[in-house]
């Protein structure tokens, strides 16, 4: 695939697939998402789809980057939520289970007869 060729019907006032990428990133698209977004819209592209012109093609590649972001961020928000209730839950048993009794409260358990 030629992106750079599937391009040219699309490439008035001098769009080019790296200003795309540039402006992609400038409304704070990770990087993975761009690449993402760049090959799902250039191989619909290459598989015949037409866009009535560059500016439709940007949307188009904005959309699917928005897209491919909101699924990973709601898929760390919801491994994050997973990982707080498994942590929830086990936090005080393992704080329990670390905490050793400071010198006073051994030397108040031996004078107690508790040791």
């Amino acid at each position: 695939m030629d992106i750079k060729n599937l391009l040219t019907p699309y490439s008035e006032n001098g769009r080019t697939i790296e200003g795309q990428i540039k402006w992609l990133l400038s409304k704070g698209i990770p990087q993975e998402h761009v690449d993402k977004a760049i090959l799902a819209v250039y191989d619909e592209v290459d598989r015949g789809r037409v866009f009535k012109d560059g500016t439709e093609l940007d949307h188009e590649l904005l959309r699917v980057a928005k897209g491919h972001h909101e699924k990973d961020v709601s898929q760390k928000a919801s491994d994050l939520e997973a990982f707080f209730n498994r942590f929830k839950d086990k936090w005080a048993e393992e704080m329990q289970a670390q905490a050793r009794p400071t010198r006073w409260q051994l030397l108040k358990a031996f004078f107690r007869g508790r040791l």
